[in-house]
């Protein structure tokens, strides 16, 4: 308690004397002191530790100026759960929850400043931070910057930029050599910036020739941008000068890991409170939808969305709670809002085509996935075959796009698959859905056939069988925001049952 009062009693000391308390703040210590004795001293405390962590954040808005705004600093350190790395690429499992039983994970943000910042002598230099679209990357460099910032005795200084924004070449360039030697440097988006799109190699040596002054450079990009494992940046380009002569600096990989069950308990508690003395029914009604979709919410992306999930946008305030009575319906928040964040990055007046030609897009290749499933025995679309598959049925998207801004991701092989087995098994269902035949039996039941084989896809099959009893509107992507409500179903007084993997059989209940 000493160490902070001896930490916060300057900051506290300005803070009052801008604010015309001249003779409290120059005494502000010692009363700190005399109030640790009594028993104001714990409410004080918090106070005290509020205004501490409103003065960091000023300042780091201060820091990342003009690349990163308050409300966006904010977002990414409020409701942080420390970012965890791992040895394995969890993009090579159908579902990258699979991924933990063999993968050796470590806190990331501890392994940076703790192993790699502090170190006497730092023979690895470059690292290279991998992971899908919405695990967490600008997160984890914001939250990074921050720590180490925030740092009361640090070595050196740190700069975050991102590679999306066109200034930061001429920003590096302004930095003088003598500052570059002692900055750590964390450059944010390799996928977002427009000079690598072309020729990400040429791009990567051109940036490592700005930045071999600095004392180490970290990068995140999507594990997608590169063609395969083989594909990813090994060498800098920088030389190393040792007792073996001619090396050069390679880069160190590492990969994001998704959300364990006790991350998304932390999220939750952070959010709504561990108590939630305010927020009972909303978070029960969300440890519901993350107990029912456990394969997305490993994202942070998603699990981020949960209050689209908890909330109505049916009244004006959004402050009804929804209980999700069917999974699918909660897989469709979650793929409308995902497909909604990659067309934020387009323009504006291309933004709506952008989302349909997506949709249109990932429903082709779920489609060519199963066709191809029976000779290639897995849920994989070869990279050479993306581009084709969209001109043929006009779709509007680049390259790019297509496998960068996607719900795909690839596999260390080069090949690519849905970023979750199950929003594959998603696109299925509601294919099928649409394309079903309905006849009826002479005892009346119904006999609903598939036009698609559900076999090894038993999530697919639920998600059909949800679709009949909920008797919704799939699909409407023009309606992005909106929660829809569940409509009664004629199918309502029926229960359902599999003859086979092709035909539902709805059952009338007397």
């Amino acid at each position: 308690m000493g160490n902070f009062v001896e930490l916060i009693s300057e900051e506290v000391k300005l803070l009052l004397i801008r604010n015309g308390y001249i003779w409290l703040g120059e005494h502000v210590k010692i009363i700190l002191l005399g109030l640790l004795c009594t028993g104001l001293f714990p409410t004080i405390y918090k106070i005290l530790k509020y205004i501490r962590c409103r003065s960091r954040l000023r300042k780091l808005a201060k820091d990342l100026h003009p690349f990163y705004e308050k409300p966006v600093i904010d977002k990414a350190t409020d409701l942080f759960v420390p970012t965890k790395c791992q040895n394995i690429d969890p993009s090579n499992e159908n579902e990258p929850r699979e991924s933990f039983a063999f993968a050796t994970k470590e806190k990331l943000i501890p392994f940076f400043i703790k192993k790699v910042f502090n170190a006497d002598k730092n023979d690895q230099r470059y690292f290279l931070v991998l992971a899908d679209s919405g695990m967490g990357k600008t997160t984890f460099m914001i939250n990074l910057f921050t720590s180490y910032q925030n740092r009361f005795a640090k070595k050196y200084n740190i700069r975050l930029l991102p590679l999306g924004d066109n200034r930061v070449d001429e920003f590096i360039a302004k930095i003088e050599d003598s500052y570059k030697i002692n900055t750590i440097l964390l450059l944010d988006g390799l996928d977002d910036d427009p000079k690598a799109w072309d020729n990400h190699e040429k791009r990567l040596i051109d940036l490592m020739q700005q930045t071999r002054l600095f004392r180490e450079v970290i990068i995140t990009c999507r594990t997608q941008f590169f063609a395969s494992a083989t594909h990813e940046p090994y060498e800098t380009g920088v030389r190393k000068f040792d007792t073996e002569g001619s090396g050069q600096y390679t880069f160190r990989k590492i990969y994001l890991s998704p959300f364990d069950d006790k991350d998304i308990e932390l999220y939750l508690d952070k959010k709504y409170g561990r108590l939630a003395l305010f927020n009972r029914k909303r978070k029960t009604l969300a440890k519901a939808i993350t107990k029912k979709s456990p394969n997305l919410m490993v994202r942070p992306m998603l699990l981020s969305y949960i209050d689209d999930l908890v909330l109505s946008a049916d009244n004006g305030d959004h402050s009804t709670p929804v209980k999700y009575n069917y999974l699918h319906d909660i897989y469709e928040v979650l793929i409308n809002k995902w497909i909604l964040r990659e067309a934020r990055k387009v323009q504006a007046e291309n933004r709506q085509e952008f989302i349909d030609n997506l949709y249109l897009f990932s429903n082709q290749v779920a489609l060519r996935i199963i066709q191809n499933k029976r000779t290639d025995n897995g849920l994989f679309i070869k990279a050479s075959d993306i581009l084709p598959l969209a001109q043929s049925f006009e779709i509007n998207l680049d390259e790019l796009e297509l496998k960068g801004r996607s719900l795909l991701n690839r596999n260390a092989e080069g090949k690519f698959k849905f970023a979750h087995k199950s929003i594959f098994e998603y696109f299925m269902a509601v294919h099928a859905y649409q394309k079903r035949t309905i006849t009826k039996t002479p005892d009346g039941n119904l006999e609903i056939t598939s036009p698609i084989d559900f076999e090894g896809l038993d999530l697919a099959k639920r998600f059909f069988a949800e679709m009949f009893i909920s008797f919704k509107l799939h699909n409407n992507v023009s309606n992005i925001d909106h929660v829809k409500k569940t409509l009664t179903s004629k199918y309502e007084g029926y229960v359902t049952e599999w003859s086979n993997s092709y035909t539902l059989v709805l059952k009338k209940v007397h």
